[in-house]
């Protein structure tokens, strides 16, 4: 419900960013106060700035939104990007450098929901294709752990509609 509510904003606010980044790190699907959000991100190591706290129901931006998602995500960026790494007009620089956004994206301009959204899931694309080497550890190792189960129990998988590890990259 969050996600189609927030697909329909004409405008989203710093609050949607909050929460949106909230439910991708793993927190309550519920909806919780704000104050809940934010706590729940700095117990993952995201610090968000006091003062955007307090403007919450300002229009978001994509200076705000793209400096947010990418610092929370973890992006490392380029030079300036990692120099600077508190500022707006870098972060949205080395997001066109990355093709995240199109160039032709100013600081100051409002996103919606939609936007907003896309945003966020370019940014965990770009995050992804560097942790994709973990990924298929992880699927390796999970085969390991398949392939030592008793006949029975894969056949049980089997017929309950459990893809095989062809099916995974």
């Amino acid at each position: 419900l969050f996600y189609r509510t927030l697909m329909r904003k004409p405008t989203a606010t710093i609050e949607d960013a909050v929460r949106a980044l909230s439910r991708y790190m793993g927190g309550p699907q519920e909806w919780m106060d704000f104050d809940a959000d934010a706590r729940f991100l700095k117990s993952k190591g995201v610090e968000i700035p006091k003062a955007m706290l307090e403007k919450k129901d300002d229009p978001l931006t994509q200076g705000v939104s793209t400096h947010m998602f990418m610092k929370a995500l973890g992006v490392k960026g380029g030079f300036m990007y990692r120099f600077f790494p508190n500022n707006q007009r870098y972060a949205l620089r080395e997001a066109m450098t990355l093709g995240i956004v199109p160039g032709n994206v100013f600081m100051a301009q409002t996103l919606n929901g939609n936007e907003m959204l896309g945003l966020l899931i370019k940014i965990i694309e770009i995050r992804n294709d560097k942790e994709d080497k973990q990924y298929r550890s992880m699927i390796k190792s999970w085969g390991k752990i398949r392939n030592s189960l008793p006949k029975e129990r894969e056949e049980d998988e089997r017929k309950k509609g459990i893809n095989s590890l062809e099916a995974h990259p």
